[in-house]
């Protein structure tokens, strides 16, 4: 997976694990979690990880996920469901309105997966 997806990925877990409907998050707190959290970014640019960062949630904001409430600031207006690849094993999270495939091997041969 590209560095790209797989801070995208990581973005998903952490809100499906974290957050809620109507939540609101500040981008500057998923750059500190994810440096936090997911040890494969500890090494890696801010820089570069809070453009990557804020093209992805302007992403989700685009999908419908997220709504934009103020400079950086986001609010959660709709869920991931968790699925598990049957091909590769990957868990992809997924909105409800986006095509079910997986996110490492683009299968579409999910199962769901919703343990919080």
């Amino acid at each position: 997976m590209s560095l790209a997806k797989d801070v995208e990925w990581s973005i998903r877990d952490l809100i499906y694990r974290n957050y809620d409907v109507n939540a609101i998050i500040q981008g500057k707190d998923i750059h500190t979690l994810l440096q936090k959290n997911y040890q494969e970014y500890s090494n890696t640019s801010m820089n570069i990880l809070v453009q990557m960062i804020n093209s992805i949630l302007d992403n989700l904001v685009s999908k419908g996920i997220l709504t934009s409430v103020g400079n950086v600031t986001y609010r959660i207006i709709s869920t991931f469901n968790r699925y598990q690849c049957l091909e590769c094993s990957q868990i992809s999270y997924i909105e409800e309105k986006e095509d079910r495939k997986c996110f490492s091997c683009e299968s579409t041969n999910l199962r769901e997966r919703n343990v919080r």
